[in-house]
């Protein structure tokens, strides 16, 4: 069986996943244009068609919309992958960091990456976490619950959720709309994803069939 890179965030988004040839030639065409390599899981996700799997809030890099953050000097080793849609960050991913490169965030105007600071410690946890924010929406949706905000993070809860919960790796500096410390995900019979800077969640939001469950991790992360 061939390795996918970014397996764990193809077995969330519950599709079929194969290289699209077409794709892949544009690919192809667009390393020689360039002179640069993709790395190999960034390089994977765009030919199997994965930031259209994925929700489409910020305005997304594709196969047919791939740009270097600069065509020379050091933004020309950084690939653009996404703006947020309020234009107040942008992500990339270094070129010559290895076949799973970390992603990094960077002020909307920097041309040179000189204010980067690392989100996902590398590609495949940026796309996981795109992955299961795709999935946690959809569930919102479905139920109809949405965010509490601003509530204190009770000492202890994130090693509680980890002892009833999958931990998901942690990004940095953004939460879809404002700064954070971490992005903290969980995953199980709930989904629980918290906003944290310092000692306060910025947002929490926890996704869940079964209503008292929903309702207890609600308590113990601070919002209920």
């Amino acid at each position: 069986m061939v390795r996918m890179w970014n397996a764990e965030a193809y077995a969330l988004l519950d599709g079929e996943v194969t290289v699209d040839p077409s794709a892949a030639a544009r690919l192809d065409a667009w390393q020689r244009r360039w002179d640069v390599t993709l790395p190999a899981a960034v390089r994977e996700w765009f030919a199997v068609g994965g930031p259209g799997r994925i929700m489409q809030d910020n305005d997304l890099a594709g196969v047919d919309w791939l740009a270097l953050l600069d065509d020379t000097g050091p933004g020309a080793r950084l690939l653009h992958l996404e703006d947020d849609s309020q234009g107040c960050c942008t992500w990339v991913v270094p070129l010559d960091a290895g076949d799973d490169p970390p992603v990094l965030l960077l002020a909307p105007d920097d041309a040179t990456g000189e204010s980067g600071r690392v989100y996902a410690e590398r590609f495949t946890v940026y796309t996981l976490a795109r992955a299961w924010e795709t999935r946690l929406f959809e569930a919102l949706d479905r139920s109809g619950d949405g965010f509490d905000l601003d509530h204190p993070l009770p000492s202890g809860a994130l090693d509680r959720l980890a002892g009833r919960l999958t931990a998901l790796p942690v990004t940095h500096g953004w939460a879809g709309n404002q700064g954070c410390d971490a992005l903290y995900r969980f995953d199980g019979p709930a989904m629980v994803g918290l906003a944290v800077a310092g000692d306060v969640v910025l947002w929490s939001a926890v996704a869940s069939d079964d209503r008292a469950l929903r309702d207890e991790l609600r308590a113990l992360v601070g919002a209920g």
